[in-house]
């Protein structure tokens, strides 16, 4: 699907202008907080992965929902857990496009980004 120019430089100005949770150090202490408090308060190390699957779908998603992230919590052919993509803002990186992926096969918590998106470095102030 083609997506002019001008229009997707539109719309991520309009999605990041003034959303002061799309700053990087937000986002990741958001991020950070919500899982220390569901692996705190759920314990999922210790239930089987069926379980944590359907804790991360019924607990951790709507809390990412109201960061302003949009989870998924599925698998596929070598990831079984919650992942998340979304666009970030910061002075010194500009925008950058983000990934969070918590495996529920090893417990672990993998967050990657991008390369800065030159289209949009307008959009930042």
């Amino acid at each position: 699907m083609y997506v002019d120019p001008r229009v997707a430089h539109g719309r991520a100005r309009h999605d990041l202008g003034k959303d002061p949770r799309m700053f990087t150090e937000n986002v990741d202490r958001q991020i950070v907080d919500a899982i220390e408090s569901f692996s705190y308060r759920y314990k999922p190390q210790s239930l089987p992965n069926r379980e944590v699957m359907r804790l991360l779908e019924r607990k951790l998603a709507p809390v990412f929902r109201r960061i302003g992230l949009d989870p998924w919590v599925g698998t596929n052919d070598d990831f079984r857990g919650l992942s998340a993509s979304y666009v970030t803002r910061s002075p010194e990186h500009g925008i950058r496009r983000r990934q969070m992926e918590m495996s529920v096969d090893s417990y672990k918590l993998r967050m990657c980004e991008s390369r800065r998106m030159p289209w949009l470095a307008a959009c930042v102030k």
